[in-house]
């Protein structure tokens, strides 16, 4: 197994079609089929089932997929301590994340942050959003990102770098199923109280989602059924697929699959991917620059939309026309 070609199968997986991935990795297509011919042939395994035009993981394949990003961290860890070890480290940032998704965005822009600050150490601590505050505004983290619902907390200054929509994850047997149509790329908007009589699996009051949730329920004026209740989304997201209710998830975790629709709700409340950081504190260069990176990071990411706002485009202004430039040239 050559790490080199990792990419490639990560590529095909995201994009859901040779053709785009091999678009993003500026390759040829029969370069990348070719490719995936000899990877199935090595593995003895499909990775991937053709469905209306999209290429979909099947089980073989997800467990590639997973296999694949561990290793891809695991060597841009070495490569990070061999830098350390030959450079040393003249600055360190404590970066607060929450949840899964925020660190695999972070560790996909690590290589563009390290190739620019090479002497600064970036320390990665994962948290909850009431955990990320309270480090903040005790100095133990200088900034972190995470998906907020609530942009109001005393002493906190909030940079909304994406926003992203509540959608519902319907199971195919669901008698209203047939209403999300035959494309998944593109969701149907339905009213969530057509739905008010059936089971539900929802976030932890105590998340971000949770908060999310419940104001969508409160908005559509009834109380769910709750059959389930998890601060984990895939966990979630894994109870529709065998049935056991219908769940309310972020835009960006709608990935197609066999076993669920999805649907987009009307009136939906906002979610914001955020970067935070302490009132009295003026973001440094590097701050703001791994802000810029989880702005790049966020669009390649389907449904994130990126979010209209001074701050963010302060930053992002500062640093798109000098991006490939070394930090000392700036």
């Amino acid at each position: 197994m050559n790490l080199k070609y990792l990419s490639y199968f990560i590529a095909i997986a995201e994009s859901g079609s040779l053709s785009a991935a091999a678009e993003r990795l500026g390759i040829s297509q029969p370069t990348l089929s070719k490719y995936l011919a000899g990877l199935e042939d090595e593995l003895k395994a499909e990775l991937f089932s053709r469905r209306k035009k999209r290429l979909y993981l099947t089980a073989a394949g997800r467990i590639y997929f997973d296999a694949s990003n561990r290793m891809l961290d695991i060597q841009r860890q070495t490569l990070h301590i061999i830098e350390q070890k030959l450079f040393g480290s003249d600055d360190v940032l404590v970066i607060g994340t929450s949840g899964t998704r925020g660190a695999v965005m972070l560790a996909k822009s690590y290589r563009s942050f390290m190739s620019r600050y090479p002497k600064t150490k970036l320390n990665i601590i994962e948290l909850t959003s009431a955990q990320q505050r309270e480090e903040i505004l005790n100095n133990q983290i200088s900034l972190s990102f995470g998906g907020i619902f609530n942009l109001d907390a005393p002493g906190i200054s909030y940079i909304p770098l994406m926003q992203e929509e509540l959608v519902l994850a319907v199971p195919v047997y669901h008698p209203l199923a047939r209403l999300a149509g035959d494309d998944p790329k593109v969701l149907k908007s339905v009213d969530i109280e057509l739905f008010q009589d059936a089971p539900f699996a929802l976030a932890n009051e105590t998340t971000e989602l949770g908060l999310c949730s419940k104001r969508l329920f409160l908005n559509a004026g009834f109380t769910p059924i709750v059959v389930y209740r998890s601060g984990i989304t895939a966990m979630i997201t894994s109870a529709a697929k065998a049935g056991m209710g219908i769940a309310v998830i972020l835009a960006s975790y709608a990935e197609p699959c066999p076993e669920l629709v999805y649907f987009r709700i009307d009136s939906s409340p906002k979610m914001y991917l955020c970067a935070l950081h302490k009132s009295n504190h003026v973001l440094t260069e590097a701050e703001r620059y791994l802000v810029y990176l989880q702005v790049l990071a966020g669009e390649e990411k389907p449904g994130f939309v990126r979010d209209i706002n001074e701050k963010t485009s302060d930053i992002i202004s500062e640093f798109e026309n000098v991006v490939n430039l070394p930090a000392n040239e700036v």
